[in-house]
């Protein structure tokens, strides 16, 4: 099996941070992770509603 590069999405990267089996696999196993702005932007946003934005932007 090739192990290729990802493109992170918010689904995958929540699945990642609820410690999902599968997706921690694959995300600590991929050699190059890419997100893109609109993701990154969701994510922001989602944080900067949150009660932990400073935790969460680390």
């Amino acid at each position: 099996m090739e192990i290729k590069p990802i493109l992170l999405d918010t689904n995958a990267y929540t699945a990642f941070k609820g410690n999902v089996s599968d997706a921690v696999k694959i995300i600590n196993n991929a050699p190059l992770i890419g997100i893109n702005s609109v993701i990154l932007g969701e994510l922001l946003g989602g944080f900067a509603v949150g009660s932990k934005e400073v935790v969460n932007r680390r």
